[in-house]
């Protein structure tokens, strides 16, 4: 298979996408008086993220983070990553903050499955550690049921937070007249576009199964058309020949065709 960006180029993108996304939504909110549903939601995956970090406490030297077979981590991982509420409740563009504080608490469960024994705490701190690249492959692969289900919440609380931005002030930072709320949607962009590359990169790891790439393809492919408008078209493009140059690296045909779904999605 040839070797398309994955590993800790992903999980920094990702990591790094996620931090900018952060500081978009920060300055596009107004309003916390929203859906009461939401923010208790997001204030328990909040908490559960903190608890299940407590138990990780020791796993960057140990290498052996909680994993989801402890009924007691599944507890606290379902907390995090069961997104329904979105699903079942009508949101408006006060949900943001909850949601994004929501989105926050993903990458404490990432963090402890990708730097499970390196000695490292901070994603960041991976790009400057010479050798650790294969440590981090390794975890990804190994940790792959938990680490999955991060990549599904994180890609539809960003959905979520796509679709409340693009129905309250549209995708194109020049028609927004609010100069602190157009500054937020270009770091919002800017993080979206990192985000989606380095899960894109993710896929591209050997070792992954080929059904675990499917699973992954259905938050993907749902995301793709809510967040393709907010990009600009520089960024759409090279996610659209990413995801063209991942199908064509790999082999099995309905990640294929998924991820040729998703590149469509993109205008190139």
């Amino acid at each position: 298979m040839r070797r398309v960006l994955f590993g800790i180029v992903g999980v920094i993108a990702i990591g790094l996408g996620l931090w900018q996304l952060g500081r978009g939504i920060g300055e596009l909110t107004g309003s916390s008086d929203g859906n009461a549903k939401v923010e208790a939601a997001s204030t328990a995956a909040r908490k559960a993220a903190t608890d299940f970090a407590a138990l990780a406490d020791a796993s960057q030297t140990s290498g052996l983070p909680p994993r989801q077979s402890d009924p007691t981590v599944k507890a606290l991982l379902d907390t995090v990553f069961d997104t329904g509420v979105l699903h079942r409740e009508t949101l408006t563009f006060d949900d943001l903050g909850a949601v994004n504080e929501w989105l926050g608490a993903v990458p404490k469960i990432m963090t402890v499955y990708t730097l499970a024994g390196t000695g490292l705490t901070d994603i960041q701190q991976a790009a400057n550690t010479p050798g650790i690249e294969p440590r981090l492959d390794q975890n990804l692969v190994q940790f792959a049921p938990e680490y999955g289900r991060c990549l599904d919440a994180q890609l539809t609380l960003m959905q979520a937070e796509s679709e409340l931005i693009a129905a309250k002030l549209g995708t194109d930072p020049a028609k927004i007249t609010d100069e602190q709320q157009k500054q937020g949607l270009v770091k919002f962009r800017g993080g979206l576009n990192m985000a989606l590359g380095g899960t894109l990169s993710v896929l591209a790891l050997p070792g992954l199964s080929d059904a675990w790439r499917r699973d992954r393809l259905v938050a993907l492919e749902a995301m793709a058309p809510k967040a393709a408008p907010l990009l600009d078209a520089a960024d759409a493009a090279a996610l659209h020949k990413l995801a063209l140059d991942l199908a064509q690296s790999l082999t099995d045909p309905d990640v294929q065709a998924g991820l040729k779904r998703f590149a469509a999605a993109f205008p190139s």
